[in-house]
């Protein structure tokens, strides 16, 4: 593990800021995508933005100073009993990965009895969705409650840490509660017998990562904070690299989640003044 802390006692004012602004920037481009693609709902130079729209989720692709609908939120009010929707908030945090596939955080519409939705009634939550090609509906990887489940399979999707309940963006502790979303490619090694007579290949596989904050719901406060990685071709979560931390006058954990970025190997996070780096272990 090598993970380097860059804080004051260890840059001057100016590299400060100049890894600050540089970092601000890099996450900017995270959150409003800009980045090659090959499918013909995506291109060179569009922009990908979560917003709202009737009260719902909705990314819109930014063309040549022109809007079209990429991936909408179904609406509750089309659903009923026997038809539950996939509803979600703002995506707040958008990126894409390499097969061209629009990856985001929202949180979770509140469904009730007579208009169920991704989690069941009452229970509030965030997801990370995916929309693997333009109108296409929402391909849902995950889901966060913050309010216990009687039954993960009450869930109208992967509940991957069953038992536990998350801080969710807009909560009762305010916004920032899970972020950093970012791609990250990990070293890999790959033997199939049936290829090149079982001989390793080596190669790179990418992840999703993003930053959660843990939530006790009967202090309503937050207790902990942890990096996931998603890995897309297997669908497991794996706990991912170590970040930067805040803390009060006193030394306690303010458990707020990193801004994050991936380059060269290497995880970047910031989180107030402090700068950190992490390196994958070889």
């Amino acid at each position: 593990m090598c993970f380097d802390k860059l804080n004051s006692t260890g840059l001057t004012a100016t590299r400060q800021a100049f890894y600050r602004v540089g970092l601000i920037t890099v996450l900017w481009f995270m959150w409003v995508s800009i980045q090659p693609a090959s499918a013909q709902s995506l291109q060179n130079g569009d922009y990908l933005v979560g917003a709202l729209d009737g009260g719902y989720g909705i990314i819109w692709r930014l063309r040549d100073g022109e809007k079209s609908a990429y991936c909408v939120s179904d609406d509750p009010r089309n659903a009923s009993p026997d038809s539950p929707v996939a509803a979600w908030g703002n995506p707040y945090q958008v990126m894409i990965d390499q097969e061209d596939r629009v990856v985001f955080l929202a949180n979770v519409a509140v469904s009730t009895e007579q208009e169920p939705g991704l989690l069941p009634p009452g229970i509030h939550g965030f997801g990370l969705f995916r929309c693997n090609a333009m109108g296409e509906r929402p391909e849902v990887l995950a889901l966060f409650p913050t309010d216990p489940l009687p039954e993960p399979s009450q869930a109208r999707g992967p509940v991957p840490f069953p038992g536990e309940t998350f801080a969710y963006q807009g909560g009762d502790a305010g916004s920032g509660h899970e972020g950093g979303l970012h791609l990250a490619l990990h070293p890999a090694m790959t033997i199939d017998d049936r290829e090149n007579n079982g001989t390793p290949q080596f190669g790179t596989e990418e992840v999703y990562v993003f930053g959660v904050a843990d939530w006790d719901p009967d202090a309503r406060s937050r207790t902990g904070v942890r990096i996931l990685e998603y890995w897309p071709r297997t669908a497991e979560f794996k706990d991912g690299p170590a970040t930067v931390e805040s803390t009060t006058d006193a030394g306690e954990p303010r458990y707020k989640i990193p801004d994050m970025v991936f380059d060269a190997g290497a995880t970047y996070s910031a989180v107030e003044s402090i700068i950190g780096r992490y390196r994958e272990p070889l």
